[in-house]
């Protein structure tokens, strides 16, 4: 049974995840990196080329010249 966020994820077109980097080395053993690892593998594996990795700064900078544009 796929999960809520795949069925989620299959039709939206944006999805925004962080994190902040002390939750990435919990405790200096990189537990969370290495789930993030996992994420971003099955994400890669699930939607391929049509994902679009980038920074919060750059989404900024996008919608605001969008919104300068409408």
């Amino acid at each position: 049974m796929r999960t809520r966020a795949v069925r989620f994820l299959g039709v939206f077109a944006a999805w925004v995840a962080g994190t902040r980097r002390p939750a990435l080395f919990g405790n200096g053993h990189g537990v969370g990196l290495e789930a993030l690892r996992e994420l971003v593998g099955r994400v890669n594996e699930r939607f391929g080329e049509r994902v679009e990795w980038t920074t919060p700064s750059a989404i900024a900078r996008k919608a605001l010249a969008e919104a300068a544009n409408a």
